[in-house]
């Protein structure tokens, strides 16, 4: 099977290692606009072959789009004039407006989206391994049985485990569980660097402000193709700071750290259940 990358960072050559080190794939071609990122990514091998034409992904069974999400439109738009024939996923983090452009002009698209990253970047930070035990979310939109197939049973052969959730819904979930938190972890650093109170950071505060290393520019085009969740979200967020402020003037704080820990450790438990992965045969 002939594999295509577009976009051949953390999570495009994350991919191409796993499918290469499980054998997944007879060849991998990278593709990209950086030639010095393609090259590290060849050099590291994450890819087989790497080039900056678009139409690299001509002749290749299965598409992965690994850019930012508007990036993920913008191409999958170019490449449906020579590329109709392959099996075309992406891993976008929002997924709505991104299945909603290019189901219609992409007959074999499903949109997928890998629940495993760094705030690192790049191939360099790439890892054969980075899937593994992950969560994958895919989004169908049509009849698409055998695609749905095809692409759940390669993201488990690399270690994930798949589940199958609308693209609306996955969007409103991810606003809350995964964007709302790299706002506030930007949001704790404007807070500590306002205050003044940066000489005396703890590791509380390096853990949770890892978060804002973050690519700005990924999580700028995160924003804007999730505003709405993400600012019904950030209102949700805004209610629970109140009611902490309230317990605290009130003096009965123990109280909302007991109940709160209890949903951590249910929320723990969950995570725990997840990491079982399943397995297919392709």
């Amino acid at each position: 099977m002939k594999v295509a990358i577009v976009g051949v960072g953390l999570i495009g050559g994350s991919l191409g290692l796993a499918l290469k080190t499980k054998g997944l794939a007879s060849k991998v071609i990278g593709i990209g606009r950086n030639k010095e990122s393609l090259k590290k990514a060849e050099e590291l091998g994450c890819v087989d072959f790497a080039t900056d034409d678009l139409k690299g992904v001509k002749d290749a069974d299965l598409i992965f789009l690994a850019t930012p999400p508007l990036a993920i439109i913008e191409i999958g738009k170019k490449i449906s004039e020579f590329a109709r024939e392959s099996i075309i996923t992406d891993v976008g983090s929002t997924k709505e407006r991104i299945v909603n452009e290019l189901s219609p002009i992409l007959p074999k698209f499903i949109g997928s989206h890998p629940m495993a990253g760094s705030h690192r970047q790049g191939s360099e930070a790439a890892s054969a391994s980075l899937f593994s035990r992950s969560l994958v979310v895919i989004t169908p939109t049509k009849d698409i049985d055998s695609i749905k197939e095809k692409v759940s049973c390669l993201w488990e052969k690399v270690g994930a485990r798949v589940i199958e959730m609308d693209a609306e819904e996955h969007d409103r979930i991810v606003g809350l569980s995964s964007h709302i938190p790299h706002i506030l972890s930007f949001s704790l650093v404007n807070l500590v660097k306002r205050g003044n109170a940066e000489t005396l950071v703890s590791t509380g505060f390096t853990d949770m402000a890892r978060l804002s290393l973050s690519p700005p520019s990924l999580w700028n085009e995160i924003c804007l193709t999730n505003k709405s969740n993400i600012l019904s979200g950030l209102s949700k967020m805004k209610d629970i700071i109140s009611e902490w402020q309230e317990a605290i003037k009130k003096g009965d704080i123990l109280e909302k750290f007991q109940e709160t820990q209890k949903e951590a450790m249910a929320i723990s438990a969950q995570l725990s259940a997840n990491k079982d992965a399943s397995s297919c045969i392709l």
